[in-house]
């Protein structure tokens, strides 16, 4: 004996699942996304904490400069008080960049699902390469992958024919119409 209504229910659990399955590329998306920019901002604070070891190096030497000059009597104590107050700040700053690369990686490790106590050594630079894609040329062509490719669009067009499916089978004619 066949139950039309049974059969309808079973095809819109069916959907159902296929909605849900959509839903988790968008999850998985959004995962990819998040990790993404932590990966980006702990590149980044490394990037400028070597910016910091290089600024802190140069306030040295000229430090070293300033001392011989002020030695020579080429030079006054006040251009020796301005090099070492140059060196205090760029000693600062790398404190400073040490806590943001600290933080950055804590974030990447949270983003990741990994203990915050985690650490990464990051081996990819922002070089010009990190950026690229393999993204269409063109405006239509790129809105026509975006709409084929989303997984938001999948689950509600899934969900859609999951709830049109459900309600045929509770329906007054639920009985009288097949959906083959």
């Amino acid at each position: 004996m066949f139950n039309p209504a049974g059969w309808l229910r079973a095809r819109a659990a069916q959907r159902n699942l296929t909605a849900s399955r959509a839903e988790l590329g968008t999850a998985q998306q959004g995962a990819a996304a998040q990790a993404g920019a932590a990966y980006v901002a702990a590149a980044q604070a490394q990037a400028t904490l070597e910016a910091r070891r290089r600024e802190l190096d140069l306030a040295q030497e000229l430090q070293g400069v300033a001392e011989k000059q002020l030695q020579a009597g080429v030079a006054t104590r006040l251009d020796l008080v301005r090099a070492r107050t140059q060196v205090a700040t760029a000693r600062s700053a790398i404190e400073l960049a040490q806590y943001q690369v600290t933080q950055s990686q804590i974030d990447l490790a949270r983003a990741l699902g990994l203990p915050p106590e985690h650490r990464f050594a990051l081996t990819d630079t922002l070089g010009e390469s990190l950026g690229r894609s393999s993204v269409p040329e063109t405006r239509q062509e790129t809105v026509v992958l975006a709409l084929d490719q989303r997984p938001e669009r999948r689950a509600a067009r899934a969900r859609y024919a999951a709830a049109s499916t459900t309600a045929r089978a509770v329906g007054p004619s639920a009985s009288a119409r097949y959906d083959w």
